[in-house]
């Protein structure tokens, strides 16, 4: 009789198996796809905080640009535009002759 019972037992037990098999595959498939997107997502979420970091530094380096370009302005206008001109173009001999006269870095005679 106890073998009976466990026959019937076993039998029940596959023959529930077999028919939720189908449903317990693609529970575990969609478990696989949810990690596999959760995955994208953080690495997407971590591109997005990087560019935004790139973003904000643009910006501070446009306001700097905009500062530097409105000096520049208010100093034509005191000045006059040829002079100014004659002054930055004179520095930017001066910075030009400077960077030949130092000792090159290791990187960049790698170059």
């Amino acid at each position: 009789m106890w073998n009976t019972v466990m026959r019937i037992s076993k039998t029940y037990t596959m023959n529930y198996l077999m028919k939720h098999l189908p449903d317990t595959m693609k529970c575990v498939q969609l478990a696989e796809q949810g990690r596999k997107l959760t995955a994208k997502v953080d690495g997407q979420q971590k591109q997005i905080s990087c560019l935004t970091d790139k973003v904000m530094e643009q910006s501070d380096t446009i306001d700097r640009l905009q500062e530097k370009a409105s000096d520049l302005g208010r100093l034509e206008r005191h000045f006059g535009r040829e002079q100014v001109q004659s002054i930055v173009g004179s520095k930017a001999l001066e910075q030009a002759e400077w960077s030949k006269k130092r000792p090159k870095r290791a990187f960049e005679m790698s170059r």
